[in-house]
């Protein structure tokens, strides 16, 4: 048997500590207000395992809605008692995403389709009484929609799947007082800009799954789960950064949403041996705020 003198068990230690070190620190930044490397993770109930999107209503963390990918099931989560409550409805999937206003929930289909439910009926095991919106897009991909309360718009992003135009296209719908969308504008935003701020010289994509409003600071948060990216956009839609993710934190984010305090919350789907989960990055108070009305 072999054996090792204390010099030997010490330059041992000594390198099994430096390759921890640097595999840790690869250089993961955060935007100022939060510690993207260290949340706290919300286990999500079985019952919730195929679930994409997350929203609050108006910022109330008490409740987590969230839709299932495959299935017409809205669910609301309710964190302190792990009891979770089933609304569904009879259409079949995949959808991506869901938003939330005064007397509306909106779901969001991956072809585009926009359907929509009172909030009253939330609750309901069955829900019979919705409304759906199509063709209001160009055919492809949409997995990430949120909806802004302080200017009763709805956001759409196309999830990109052409890598020769390079750009990714968000739509923005004015919201009626019957809860009814009208597009009104659309923007793109372009991957050379990303990578500027990145500060990469080419990137492989950028395919949205989520996007949301921080309620402190106003600006957009929008996540690419096939990259690992977080884009941040001013509240005139202007690009400000971008962030690369740390992939054993952020296994698979689809979906994303602040809460009234502005803490972060990022829904990870499971992957291999990794089960579904919900990231929470507690906002930071000392950080500089800005205005946080929608322009």
């Amino acid at each position: 048997m072999r054996t090792y003198s204390f010099v030997q068990y010490t330059v041992l230690f000594f390198f099994v500590v430096l390759f921890a070190a640097c595999k840790k620190s690869k250089g993961y930044k955060s935007p100022p207000q939060y510690d993207l490397e260290s949340p706290s993770s919300m286990t999500i109930p079985s019952d919730m395992k195929n679930i994409t999107g997350i929203a609050f209503f108006k910022g109330n963390a008490s409740m987590i809605y969230a839709i299932d990918e495959n299935a017409g099931n809205i669910y609301c989560y309710y964190p302190s008692s792990h009891n979770v409550v089933k609304s569904s409805f009879d259409i079949e999937g995949p959808f991506e995403d869901v938003a939330i206003m005064d007397s509306s929930m909106y779901v969001l289909k991956n072809n585009g389709t926009i359907y929509s439910f009172p909030m009253k009926s939330m609750g309901n095991a069955k829900l019979d009484s919705f409304w759906t919106y199509s063709d209001f897009f160009p055919k492809g991909t949409y997995e990430a929609m949120y909806y802004a309360d302080s200017a009763r718009k709805l956001v759409v992003v196309n999830k990109t799947k052409s890598s020769e135009s390079r750009l990714t296209r968000c739509y923005v719908f004015d919201i009626g007082l019957n809860g009814v969308p009208h597009k009104s504008s659309s923007f793109v935003i372009s991957w050379s800009t990303i990578e500027k701020k990145l500060h990469k010289e080419k990137i492989s994509g950028f395919h949205p799954t989520a996007i949301a409003q921080n309620p402190k600071t106003g600006e957009w948060y929008i996540i690419s789960d096939q990259e690992n990216i977080l884009f941040v956009l001013d509240k005139a839609w202007h690009p400000s950064k971008a962030y690369e993710l740390d992939p054993q934190i952020f296994t698979k984010p689809r979906g994303i949403s602040f809460d009234a305090m502005g803490n972060l919350y990022v829904a990870n789907d499971g992957v291999g041996d990794t089960a579904p989960n919900i990231k929470l990055f507690t906002y930071r108070n000392n950080a500089r705020q800005e205005n946080v009305e929608m322009e």
